[in-house]
């Protein structure tokens, strides 16, 4: 699922200069479950050297992999017009990101990601 919500306003100072800000938050997160249905075929024997022995070892009928994610992401922008020919705009935005994934019962293989980063954008538009 996935959740935002958005704050915009303008201002205007004077005749020449507008200011369209946008505040916002959003929310995802995510919970994937994959089940893998795995076809085992035991080692060939050949005919004119058998070996005996142990059966060779196979992997469990099915693996179960579980992948929750999270975002969680915060931004401000302005866009702001100076006069009838100049448009200049800027933003920042944070985002925190968490993303695991498990193996199933009796493998241990677990992989967890943390990251958080802060992204700005720059821009001036002459027309």
């Amino acid at each position: 699922y996935q959740i935002r919500a958005e704050l915009r306003g303008e201002v205007e100072a004077g005749s020449w200069m507008r200011h369209n800000l946008s505040l916002g938050v959003n929310y995802f997160s995510a919970d994937t479950d994959t089940v893998s249905f795995v076809a085992n075929t035991p080692g060939a024997i050949d005919p004119f050297n058998p070996v005996f022995g142990p059966p060779p070892a196979v992997l469990p009928p099915s693996l179960d992999f579980d992948n929750p994610q999270n975002e969680l992401g915060l931004y401000l922008q302005d866009y702001v017009s100076l006069g009838e020919q100049l448009r200049v705009f800027g933003g920042l935005r944070y985002v925190n990101f968490d993303n695991e994934f498990r193996s199933a019962p009796g493998f241990t293989f677990n992989q967890v990601t943390e990251a958080s980063a802060v992204d700005y954008t720059v821009g001036a538009i002459y027309n």
